[in-house]
């Protein structure tokens, strides 16, 4: 229990002490963001550093890792689809399609070409560390078209192009990540199979479809709830942090790809649409304020 308690003092220490001098950092400090800083303290107080903080003390590491990192992009994925403006995506299908099915797998093809040939590694070995080089991480992203900073230096098209394409790129990552690493461990008819039926049809096509009927329901569901009175609108922040929660864990129960699901049901589920509100059931209606303080948008809706 002592563990606990110290990795939330550590860990929550960090965030809060980020989020107090985070625009600070991206004006004035120009060797360090603040994903750079998280990790410099992660060495400084983990075992190699002051041991103040042993994941091997919650479990396997690498599952503790691979857990906190599911938790972490997936807030920073619904982060970016609440920041951007309404039916961003969906306008701007084009150019998205183009960055998805053009230039993500050409940067992939060129980093494993690049990786084989100045390595000597194997080729599927190379084109591996393609896959991972290749996408933009939303976390990373985020700490750069954020912020005072940003906002004076960085053209507002191109500061939503970047989020965008770093939250919706996910899916294209993990099928071309887990195509050389299926055909490295099986002949190559068996992994193109399961690439086909098991990583892009159940893990990746299924959670499109899950995000977006999910986030569809739990949109009208929210309208209604703020239409009959049900629910104040601040408290809309915490439905969908909550429902980011619940729905990466019911979608990874059936062996779908959570990242994928997420930034489709934040962004479905968080509509800006303006609704009437009622005094009760049978009184008269008035315009509702909307989302005034925690207004969301809806960027694939």
């Amino acid at each position: 229990m002592s563990d606990i308690n110290v990795a939330l003092a550590l860990i929550g220490g960090l965030i809060l002490s980020l989020g107090v001098v985070s625009d600070y950092i991206k004006q004035y400090v120009s060797f360090g963001t603040e994903p750079l800083i998280a990790v410099a303290y992660g060495i400084v107080i983990g075992p190699a550093g002051l041991g103040l903080l042993h994941v091997a003390s919650f479990g396997e590491p690498m599952v503790v890792l691979e857990q906190a990192s599911r938790l972490t992009l997936g807030l920073a994925v619904l982060g970016v689809a609440v920041r951007l403006p309404n039916r961003y995506v969906f306008e701007r299908r084009k150019a998205m399609a183009t960055v998805l099915l053009v230039i993500m797998p050409g940067t992939w093809l060129i980093s494993g070409l690049i990786v084989n040939w100045f390595f000597g590694v194997p080729w599927w070995i190379g084109m591996v560390v393609g896959a991972v080089l290749t996408p933009t991480d939303p976390v990373i992203a985020g700490t750069i078209v954020t912020g005072t900073a940003a906002e004076e230096h960085i053209p507002s098209r191109l500061r939503q192009y970047i989020s965008a394409e770093s939250a919706i790129n996910d899916g294209v990552a993990y099928l071309l990540l887990f195509l050389p690493l299926l055909l490295l461990d099986r002949p190559t008819v068996p992994a193109l199979r399961e690439w086909f039926l098991v990583v892009l049809l159940k893990e990746v096509v299924l959670a499109v479809v899950a995000g977006f009927v999910i986030g569809y329901l739990v949109g009208r569901l929210q309208r209604w709830a703020r239409t009959h009175d049900y629910v104040v609108e601040p408290s809309l922040l915490t439905v969908t942090i909550a429902l980011t929660f619940a729905v990466l864990g019911f979608i990874k129960l059936f062996g779908a790809d959570g990242i994928w699901r997420r930034s489709l049901r934040a962004a479905r589920s968080n509509s800006p649409r303006r609704t009437r509100r009622t005094t009760g059931r049978s009184g008269p209606k008035r315009p509702s304020n909307g989302c005034s303080r925690y207004r969301f948008s809806s960027s694939w809706a």
